[in-house]
This record gives structure tokens, sequence and C-alpha cells, in this order.
């Protein structure tokens, strides 16, 4: 708001508002007990200040149950959707932590692990020109924040104007696609993935990393920072992965 102060315009900062959140659980099979709880205390903090609905959405497919899930959202008042995976623990810190990046941000990402049974890995991606792949890094800075190419979105902040920018471009109901092949390689990118590259490479926009929001990942135990520490303690060397720098 500009005012004219002795003839002079002066520029009022505008206070940022938090944005209205709506919860979100892609349900495949069930949901854990651990993560009904955390999501329950959650709301119970919150007390309807920012939370202003949940839905749970079963579904076989998880990229069709993403899609019906963002159509449920954009047809409603919140600002922005909240993924969390149903088999996510977390620190109520971090519910905030990504909620108030928002305000420079439309992507914004907890910390959270990969588990295959043998390995354990930050869902960190970047885009590797060269080979035209996306690559896992495993090196971060614990308590940094970075851009990343891609990630997971098992616990996930995405501002309603990304999926409202990716409908002008034609892509409206088709957010996350399966088993997409890249255009120039062949492929096969997942669901979560072709959604982050349609937002990059159409939109400029990418997932804001924040290592200080942390979860768990429940598998045969809580899969978390802890887990992956121990893991790549015991393994001799990581895999290739692209150097920190370029996270900035």
């Amino acid at each position: 708001m500009e005012d004219a102060v002795a003839g002079k315009v002066v520029q009022e900062e505008v206070e940022w508002e938090r944005p209205k959140v709506l919860l979100c659980t892609l349900c495949t099979q069930m949901v854990t007990t651990a993560m009904a709880h955390h999501t329950a205390m959650l709301c119970l903090e919150d007390g309807g200040k920012t939370i202003i609905g949940q839905q749970i959405t079963h579904t076989a497919r998880s990229y069709q149950g993403r899609n019906y899930a963002i159509a449920k959202f954009l047809d409603g008042p919140a600002d922005v959707l909240l993924w969390i995976d149903s088999d996510m623990t977390f620190d109520l810190n971090t519910y905030y932590r990504l909620l108030d990046a928002q305000k420079d941000h439309r992507i914004t990402t907890a910390l959270a692990y990969i588990y295959t049974g043998e390995a354990i890995w930050p869902n960190i991606f970047y885009y590797n020109e060269e080979a035209k792949s996306y690559e896992i890094d495993f090196k971060y800075n614990p308590g940094s924040e970075f851009y990343v190419d891609a990630t997971g979105v098992a616990f996930t902040m995405i501002h309603r104007s990304v999926y409202e920018e990716l409908n002008e471009l034609g892509l409206e109901g088709r957010w996350h696609e399966d088993h997409v092949e890249h255009y120039e390689t062949g492929r096969e990118m997942g669901h979560d993935i072709s959604f982050f590259h349609e937002a990059r490479t159409k939109l400029g926009v990418r997932p804001w990393y924040i290592t200080s929001a942390k979860t768990g990942h429940v598998k045969v135990g809580v899969i978390d920072e802890g887990a992956f520490h121990a893991f790549i303690s015991q393994v001799q060397g990581l895999p290739p992965a692209i150097e920190l720098e370029k996270q900035t």
C-alpha cells in the first residue's frame, strides 16, 4: 500500500499471512497408526488457524489417486496442498517450517528417506544434463536449505498456483503420470518425478528442501536421519552423487 506523506510516496510493508492448508494422504494400502497420531496432534495444535481440512484418498494406483486429490483440492478454498504419505512420522515443527517457507517458495519439502530393503537414501534428486536422467544426491549439510530438481512428495507443500499454471499449459488432470518416457532418452520417470519435471522445465519452479524439517518413514522400523547415518557408516563409500555446490 502506498501513502503520500509530506509529498513522498511511502511503501508500507504488507504483513504476510500464513496460507490455508489442505492435508492430503494417499492411501494404497493402509494408514499407519503413527501417521494418524501425528496428523491428529498437528490438527489439534493448529486449532484451525491454518489447516482447513483433511482428505484421505484410497487408490490402487498412486498417480491416479494424486491427480484425483489435486482436482478436489483445486475445487476448494485452500491455498496450499500438503501431501503426507500414509507411512510418515513427523515433528510438529516440521509442518510450520514448511508453511513459513511458503512465503518465498511455492514448493517446500521436508527431509525424508527412501528405503529399498537394502539401502537408505534421502529423496534428493538432481537432473544430470549429460546423462539426461534424475540422480540421487547423498550429500547434504544438516540444517541446510536448498533447491532440488525433484523429490518424493512424502511430506511436501505445493501452492495451488503451481497446479493452476500447469493447467494453463494443458496438463490439467495429468499432473502426475506413471512410467512417463523422457522425451530425449526414453527412460521412464515415476509419477512424482514426472510432476517435478514438468514444474521445473515448464514453469521454472523447483522444490525448496529444508533438512531441519525432519520426518520418519515407517518400514521395518522408522527410517529417519539417524537410520541413514547408521547405514552410510556401514558401507564403503557412496554411489556417485552430484556435488553439494550444485544444491544452491
